[in-house]
């Protein structure tokens, strides 16, 4: 018995010695996310689910001469992570060293190739717990060789391919970058207020329909935008020309600084043309 007593003590003594040393080999996964959300050059909030092509993410380890070396993982914006949209959320199990440098870099589309902008951050892994980035601003891809028009240009044509309307407002995120709008806001959006005839009007309308019309037309604007209002008596199409029949109303218009809605007069000499017209809002580049 006691032979046997003494073997139970050297197994129980080695299984608790080897359940310790599991325990201090444990190391904790590095989970790395973002502080603020991710917009792109167009102010708009980064999501992989909502967005094509998606906005990339790649973890880099530093090399001795200060340059990524070494791809540790990526993901995309938008991908496992919440609440809100331009958030990512990732997971080294390896957990890197405490103070080794990390070069996370953000890319505006799913892969390095198609982006036309990038954005990082360098940071030491902390000794526990989470790694939360706040990024630089966007630089334009070496391809464009400090060219930064080219590489708006590039982005906004991607925008363009892709049709989307993140508001949901009726205008694509590329028509309203050209008309200054707020991207993000469905009620920011180029679109007539009021078209109205005035009471006095009326009845000179009604008696004699061939005088000229006074007309009040009103839109939303944007300082800076320049605008031409422009009228057709119908959407029919011309049977020779295949277009309808837009012709402009008076001079361009500008917006002035602070200007955020502009109001015109207009006189129309077509017979019932306040009744039976159309007006459109075209914005002068």
């Amino acid at each position: 018995m006691k032979t046997r007593s003494a073997i139970w003590a050297v197994l129980f003594a080695t299984a608790a010695t080897f359940a310790t040393t599991t325990r201090g080999q444990f190391t904790e996964p590095l989970r790395v996310g973002n502080v603020h959300p991710l917009a792109d050059v167009f102010a708009r909030k980064l999501d992989g689910p909502a967005y094509s092509p998606r906005a990339r993410v790649d973890v880099f380890a530093m090399g001795r001469i200060g340059r990524p070396a070494v791809l540790l993982t990526n993901t995309y914006v938008g991908a496992n992570a919440s609440p809100g949209k331009g958030y990512f959320s990732l997971t080294i199990p390896d957990r890197p060293a405490t103070n080794t440098v990390l070069r996370v870099v953000a890319y505006d589309a799913a892969t390095s190739n198609d982006a036309s902008y990038f954005r990082s951050a360098n940071a030491p892994v902390p000794a526990t717990g989470r790694m939360l980035l706040d990024f630089n601003a966007w630089q334009p891809m070496a391809k464009f060789d400090g060219d930064a028009d080219a590489a708006y240009a590039d982005a906004l044509d991607r925008m363009h391919a892709s049709g989307i309307d993140s508001d949901d407002d009726g205008m694509t995120d590329w028509e309203e970058v050209l008309a200054g709008t707020d991207v993000g806001n469905d009620a920011s959006l180029m679109a007539f207020e009021a078209i109205e005839v005035p009471i006095a009007e009326v009845s000179p309308r009604t008696a004699s329909p061939d005088e000229p019309v006074l007309v009040l037309v009103q839109w939303q604007s944007v300082p800076g935008r320049t605008y031409q209002l422009q009228h057709a008596p119908s959407l029919l199409r011309d049977p020779e020309t295949g277009e309808v029949a837009w012709e402009d109303v008076g001079d361009t218009i500008t917006a002035d600084p602070g200007e955020t809605s502009i109001r015109v007069e207009v006189e129309l000499d077509e017979p019932g043309a306040a009744s039976a017209g159309h007006f459109r809002l075209k914005l002068v580049l």
